[in-house]
């Protein structure tokens, strides 16, 4: 009996050796996915930022704009969530402080209540500048920093910045579902946009920025498949469905084509299904 009793302790040991092994072992490959996205992180980070430093328009080169102008600020947090960055709009008259409205999900799902996000307090975008890009974002109850690391910035007049704003405000009050696929912070920046008149991907298209080439066969199509949506009762927007394409070419327009830059010449092919 004192055999079996000392040999039941002693496998009871091994088992919580093995066990005690197995978390430690966890623990490790925890920490390396952790520095191996850390490492990640960083290098993103140093190669945007030293292709902002290219594409940066220096101050001495920026257009003035008429008395009485709005700014329409598209924000970028380039680190939020595992660097695929966020979209925040940024709303406000030329030199005057700005509203923020950072349309985002509490989840890693695909699918969630749309919460707004806004400024604690009304800052202009010099003060931004001087700020290293830090801003304190949140709700009543819920701030925290947050940082930008690029901008793109468009001047409209009262109407157009009405029309921004109002959208805006609309979606502040009654934030919907966020949707990382078909309604996320970007396709609320752009429809925004679009309730104010200011259609950036058709700005661009009409200036050759953009050049869709034959080979763009989904875009093709999808362009002839666009339609308005006669269900939103009374909103500017567009049909949901037969989309991807059209929604690629609405994120390059933000996030690329819609810089200022040197000039030069960008081509992509990304095979569908491929990912």
């Amino acid at each position: 009996m004192m055999w079996e009793r000392s040999g039941r302790v002693g496998v009871t040991a091994a088992v919580g050796g093995i066990a005690a092994h197995r978390a430690a072992e966890r623990g490790k490959a925890v920490y390396m996915e952790e520095r191996i996205k850390t490492e990640e992180t960083e290098r993103n980070l140093r190669e945007c930022h030293e292709v902002q430093q290219c594409e940066a328009r220096p101050r001495a080169a920026w257009e003035p704009v008429s008395a009485g102008s709005f700014n329409v600020f598209l924000l970028f947090n380039l680190e939020a969530a595992w660097d695929e960055g966020h979209c925040i709009l940024a709303l406000g008259p030329v030199d005057g402080p700005l509203e923020t409205y950072s349309y985002y999900r509490h989840s890693t799902k695909l699918e969630a209540p749309g919460i707004m996000a806004c400024l604690r307090d009304p800052m202009t975008f010099a003060a931004l500048e001087q700020a290293s890009g830090w801003i304190v974002h949140g709700e009543p109850g819920n701030w925290w920093n947050e940082h930008v690391n690029c901008a793109i910035a468009l001047v409209c007049d009262e109407v157009s910045f009405n029309g921004v704003r109002a959208y805006a405000e609309q979606r502040r009050q009654h934030p919907g579902t966020y949707n990382l696929v078909t309604y996320n912070c970007l396709t609320f920046c752009d429809d925004a946009l679009r309730a104010g008149g200011i259609r950036l991907t058709a700005r661009l298209l009409k200036s050759g920025k953009i050049v869709i080439c034959k080979g763009c066969e989904n875009a093709v199509r999808e362009f002839s498949l666009y339609r308005w949506d006669d269900r939103a009762q009374g909103q500017d927007q567009v049909r949901k469905e037969h989309d991807h394409a059209m929604d690629e070419i609405r994120y390059f327009a933000a996030t690329v084509a819609g810089k200022e830059g040197r000039g030069g010449v960008f081509a992509g092919c990304v095979e569908r299904g491929r990912f």
